[in-house]
């Protein structure tokens, strides 16, 4: 990858290939199943280790090269950025709680996304970036924040449950 040092050129690699690709491994847990097929990557490393950059250049990687390469499919890239750390209720509201805060949306316009998202007939495709996994309060650590905030509600494209075709999900925390 052009204009990236080479150990985040190859982990940028990965994850354009996890953005591109159906997931098709089955790394399985016992109460989740396969997570692979539900779409969820996580990037961990000591603190300093360049997480943070490495996320601001993946955000702008998944607005521009992911973005277009998308919408030539005729589907509409939505990233969902959120900073797990400073939420209220991560377990339970991620969305609207991400959406009023960090993106200062109003109750009306977060319902109008939400429910255009699950329209099956819209063509959008979540992708959360959730950093800070780590630093959220010690209540929150042994849940499952994919589960208990529905997250395979966001299917792409509008995909019906029969469909394997989850929200990309990409934690970043420190090891």
């Amino acid at each position: 990858v052009a204009g990236v040092p080479a150990p985040r050129a190859k982990l940028m690699d990965k994850v354009k290939e996890f953005l591109a690709n159906e997931p098709t491994s089955e790394l399985k847990c016992a109460e989740y199943g396969p997570l692979s097929k539900k779409g969820v990557m996580l990037i961990h490393g000591p603190a300093g280790s360049g997480k943070t950059r490495f996320s601001r250049e993946l955000e702008l990687r998944i607005l521009d090269e992911y973005y277009n390469e998308r919408k030539k499919q005729g589907i509409t890239v939505l990233l969902i950025k959120c900073q797990l750390q400073i939420l209220q209720r991560p377990l339970t509201d991620l969305f609207f709680e991400t959406m009023r805060r960090q993106y200062r949306l109003r109750e009306v316009q977060i319902h109008a996304l939400y429910d255009k998202i699950l329209d099956e007939n819209e063509k959008i495709e979540c992708v959360f970036l959730l950093d800070g996994y780590d630093e959220m309060r010690p209540e929150f650590h042994k849940h499952n924040v994919f589960a208990s905030n529905n997250l395979e509600n966001f299917r792409n494209g509008g995909s019906k449950s029969t469909s394997f075709n989850y929200p990309k999900v990409i934690f970043l925390s420190r090891s």
